[in-house]
């Protein structure tokens, strides 16, 4: 009499296993990557507000106490650069950058004597070891803004003082980098804003 037992081979069973693992990690490299993708562009937002508010601080700052600001000086040459209008219709302009900034801004006003009063130096830069954009003020650092690589300081022919902010979010390494390099530019008009 023969066995009539219906079933798969050792065959069948290794190839059909052998499918589903590929198919498996087809399937699980793809979930990795999403959530990989999805990582880096939460943490975009959230330093990207983070250094909105940072550069909107220094802003209000470089403004100053009725928009002035006394011993504006710009040090550490980027060398020269021709930028683009900030607004459309505007002309393009060449301006010499620099890495960090100091001045003082009105914190004040003496009624007896009729003279305003003016801060101790502040400077503004980027601690490139710690990549944070970093204010010092009678020797005391309060961080601004992370993920900073790069920050240029200039004069624009207005007079304002113009600030670019480079940021660079997300994984940069590896072979397939997941992020972007983003950089905001601000200007902000000062009374009295020179270099020396």
């Amino acid at each position: 009499m023969m066995n009539d037992q219906k079933g798969f081979t050792l065959v069948e069973v290794v190839i059909s296993t052998a499918i589903i693992v590929i198919v498996s990690g087809a399937i699980l490299q793809l979930f990795v990557s999403h959530v990989r993708a999805a990582q880096a562009t939460e943490n975009f937002l959230v330093v990207s507000e983070h250094n909105q508010r940072g550069l909107q601080k220094m802003a209000e700052e470089l403004r100053g106490t009725d928009y002035q600001l006394v011993n504006v000086v710009f040090s550490g040459s980027q060398g020269a650069k021709t930028l683009g209008p900030l607004i459309p219709g505007g002309s393009s302009f060449s301006v010499t950058l620099y890495s960090q900034i100091t001045f003082k801004r009105i914190i004040g006003f003496d009624i007896m004597n009729g003279s305003q009063l003016w801060s101790t130096d502040i400077t503004y830069s980027v601690n490139t070891t710690t990549k944070q954009l970093q204010r010092v003020q009678d020797g005391v650092t309060k961080i601004f803004a992370s993920y900073v690589t790069g920050i240029s300081f200039y004069n624009s022919p207005d007079g304002s003082i113009g600030v670019i902010l480079t940021n660079t979010y997300g994984d940069m390494s590896g072979p397939t980098p997941i992020g972007a390099e983003v950089s905001n530019r601000i200007e902000v008009f000062p009374i009295n804003a020179g270099s020396s």
